[in-house]
């Protein structure tokens, strides 16, 4: 029996034109100091490859902007011109001295290094280069993801499913960002698509040379953004590794069939390597945060933090939602983790052996990092640790459930899909309404107006908060319809011989 494909992508480049837009309209929706640890990273991109003290803006690193809070941002009578809100002409201006050169002691630097060739002497310049900049990366890196799979749509549907189900509110909010989040949520799941190519079957039969070659560049990509990012993109990186070998890998009898898998453990050991010494965050994956007397197997925080392992994931229902450092409505949450729950049951009725094994491995990975790290460092669950450092980790959970390990490629059914995205639409929707009145009339207001007490960071912009969500919102309707048309159709498959 036979399989014939017809190769039809523009789906696929629907849903990332939708993606490009949403992902714009987020990185319009808050003011430079909105983003976890703006303050710290902007001070460290600033003095990228500089030497010690580096002289950064004042108001870069110690009045980030907010629209919200008694009186308006940091307390002040007039929120909209606080330090970091103002549009100054030079950097000459409320400029100080950071002697330690932070980005020293913290990251590899890469990320740093990158951002810092997009400096300029206007902040609000600057930080709308830096975040269309890693808007247009992700974007891009996601569409080139997409063709790499236009004739496997096994692959294209579990990474689809993958991103529906788990971009929504976290990623959205961070890859437009100049946090060094954003390439950490990249590099560690970009990496399923070319590491599945590149181990199955697949790659043997009807992938060409072309493809074998981008996929290679991809995955090293892939690396390369989990390096230059945070510590625990690389072990993230490394684990999905493993789990694709274990899951896809196919071995021939003599030795030639662990070229490819050896080499791409070795890229991975490289990183992991590289990380350990050139970051000093990285000690945390193995020592915690400090605490001598703690240890891995502590019988006392585990007992503690076991049962909350699913509050970390997904929030502190009915309290608040999520622990992480980006509040969203607690709708947003539900409906979010109702999207996650669907493709979770939609993956659940495609297993196989190997598959299964594969998947608890990486459930107890999934459960046991956390409660690791929590040990090391005598904490329980909501201290340190948050959503957004383990977010890949989910990533990949879904993306082994989704994947279908047959050649056979099975739409998946559409009552279920559209559920999913539905729910994934409003999360996204509710997300970014909250983020926008957060910012814009005040985490006090009652109004249900954005444009009604307009604290704009973009001043006289020609687009209005309210403008920005409208927008937003259309173009999701584009990106998760083109979605629920990726993960539905039969994509004009033909069974060749079945009547024979």
């Amino acid at each position: 029996m036979q399989l014939l494909r017809k190769r039809r992508p523009r789906a696929e480049w629907v849903f990332c034109l939708g993606l490009l837009a949403v992902l714009v309209c987020w990185a319009f929706a808050s003011p430079n100091g909105s983003v976890p640890d703006d303050g710290f990273h902007m001070a460290s991109i600033i003095c990228s490859g500089k030497q010690n003290p580096c002289e950064v803006p004042k108001f870069v690193s110690e009045e980030p902007c907010f629209g919200w809070g008694p009186g308006g941002g940091n307390g002040s009578a007039r929120p909209d011109v606080t330090a970091a809100c103002v549009d100054p002409s030079e950097f000459s201006l409320m400029v100080e001295t950071d002697r330690n050169n932070q980005r020293t002691n913290s990251y590899s630097g890469g990320f740093y290094a990158v951002m810092h060739t997009l400096v300029s002497g206007n902040l609000r310049t600057m930080v709308l280069r830096m975040r269309l900049f890693n808007v247009l990366l992700s974007v891009a890196s996601i569409g080139l993801a997409f063709w790499l799979t236009r004739s496997n749509q096994n692959i294209s549907r579990a990474f689809t499913g993958a991103i529906v189900g788990t971009y929504v509110p976290l990623v959205l909010f961070f890859i437009p960002s100049i946090n060094q989040t954003s390439w950490s949520m990249l590099g560690p799941t970009l990496l399923w698509v070319p590491l599945t190519l590149l181990l199955g079957r697949s790659i043997k039969s009807s992938t060409r040379k072309l493809e074998v070659l981008v996929s290679i560049l991809l995955l090293a990509f892939c690396f390369f953004l989990s390096v230059g990012s945070k510590p625990e993109a690389v072990v993230y990186s490394v684990i999905g590794t493993v789990a694709v070998i274990a899951l896809v890998g196919r071995f021939k009898e003599n030795w030639k069939g662990l070229y490819l898998p050896l080499g791409i453990l070795g890229l991975s050991g490289l990183a992991f390597m590289f990380m350990r010494r050139t970051s000093a965050n990285f000690g945390v994956v193995f020592f915690g945060f400090g605490d001598s007397r703690a240890s891995y197997f502590s019988s006392y925080y585990t007992i503690h933090n076991l049962p909350k392992v699913i509050q970390l994931y997904f929030g502190r229902f009915a309290t608040i939602m999520g622990d992480t450092d980006f509040t969203a409505p607690a709708t947003s949450w539900l409906f979010s983790a109702l999207s996650f729950a669907v493709f979770l049951s939609i993956g659940a009725r495609s297993f196989t052996l190997r598959k299964s094994i594969v998947t608890f491995c990486y459930f107890v990975i999934l459960v046991s990092v956390p409660l690791v790290i929590l040990n090391l460092s005598a904490r329980q669950v909501g201290a340190f640790i948050t959503t957004r450092y383990l977010w890949a980790l989910l990533f990949g959970l879904l993306f082994l459930f989704l994947y279908n390990c047959s050649d056979l490629a099975v739409p998946f059914a559409r009552a279920p899909i559209a559920v999913a995205c539905m729910a994934s639409s409003l999360a996204a929707t509710g997300a970014l309404f909250a983020v926008l009145r957060r910012y814009t009339v005040g985490a006090s207001s009652t109004s249900w107006n954005l444009d009604a007490d307009k604290l704009w960071w973009w001043g006289n912009a020609p687009i209005s908060p309210l403008g920005l969500l409208a927008i937003a919102f259309v173009a999701q309707c584009f990106m998760f319809g083109a979605a629920y048309r990726v993960l539905t159709r039969n994509d004009g498959a033909i069974l060749v011989g079945q009547a024979a």
